[in-house]
């Protein structure tokens, strides 16, 4: 899994909670430039908790 496709949650790079990603496309010319981790509330709520 590449970089782009993990989040950065208490010090360590992991796939989104859903495993979920997320294709992003360039609007100049409507092609898909690079697909990204789409996190979700569970990882929102890991990332909070990290942070205490």
């Amino acid at each position: 899994m590449s970089a782009e496709q993990t989040i950065y949650v208490d010090g360590t790079w992991r796939a989104a909670a859903s495993g979920a990603v997320r294709e992003i496309i360039d609007p100049s010319d409507a092609t898909p430039f690079a697909v990204v981790a789409e996190g979700g509330t569970e990882d929102a709520d890991a990332a909070v908790a990290a942070a205490r």
